[in-house]
């Protein structure tokens, strides 16, 4: 994806997004995960990830102690053990 801005430059950010296989790895640890809401907002949390699951029609979804997150929402992902 990239993103014009004034004249001629362009900024090149790369969409890239978390399928069920990598986020199997972080099953059972505590993670810090930053992520987009609905509105496009910014947010990061800290949880424990009970399971990684596939509804169908929504996608797949880490399940937490606190939240349950959309994996196509994950901007970022890190094991904090």
């Amino acid at each position: 994806m990239a993103t014009r801005i004034g004249g001629s430059a362009f900024v090149v950010t790369e969409v890239r997004r978390m399928y069920i296989p990598e986020a199997k790895q972080y099953l059972g640890r505590n993670i810090a995960v930053t992520f987009r809401d609905r509105r496009g907002d910014m947010h990061t949390k800290s949880m424990h990830v009970h399971d990684v699951t596939f509804i169908p029609i929504y996608g797949g979804c880490l399940v937490g102690d606190t939240d349950d997150i959309w994996l196509d929402r994950i901007t970022s992902i890190q094991a904090i053990d």
